[in-house]
């Protein structure tokens, strides 16, 4: 699903992350990435320039099964170039656990995230498909997620 900004209507997907349960080493059980995160990404930029974009208070339910990582997300707030967006929940989609790497899709593989996994906190690489006024813009930037 694509993350949409109309000057008019707000539409948003938006990002999600993990966890594990060791404070700066790789996971030693991946069930310990269950539980609530807050998720946000800053400095999300185009690739052909022209729209930066940070994401905040996104809140992700996540829940382990083996090394499949699933849940879900409730929005919180896309700024893209001064515009505030309210965004609304959707569902991880894609969620895979090796090691100390996570990586999933919020909703789609339109929001795709890599990123590692310590005790309390992760970290990675987003890469966003969004699209404004009817112009797709593919974003790329850094996320990080904190157990909350």
């Amino acid at each position: 699903m694509r993350a949409l900004i109309a000057l008019g209507l707000f539409s948003c997907l938006t990002a999600l992350a993990c966890h594990s349960n060791s404070t700066t080493g790789p996971i030693s059980n991946a069930t310990s990435l269950s539980g609530k995160w807050i998720y946000s990404a800053g400095n999300l930029s185009s690739v052909g320039g022209g729209l930066s974009c940070s994401v905040s208070g996104f809140t992700l339910t996540l829940v382990v099964s083996g090394t499949t990582l699933s849940g879900n997300y409730t929005g919180g707030n896309i700024n893209c170039n001064g515009n505030n967006v309210t965004t609304q929940g959707g569902a991880l989609a894609n969620g895979v656990i090796s090691g100390s790497t996570v990586v999933f899709d919020l909703d789609s593989p339109d929001w795709h995230n890599v990123g590692s996994a310590t005790t309390n906190s992760m970290s990675g690489n987003a890469s966003v498909l969004l699209a404004v006024n009817g112009t797709e813009y593919q974003m790329t930037g850094a996320w990080i997620a904190t157990r909350q």
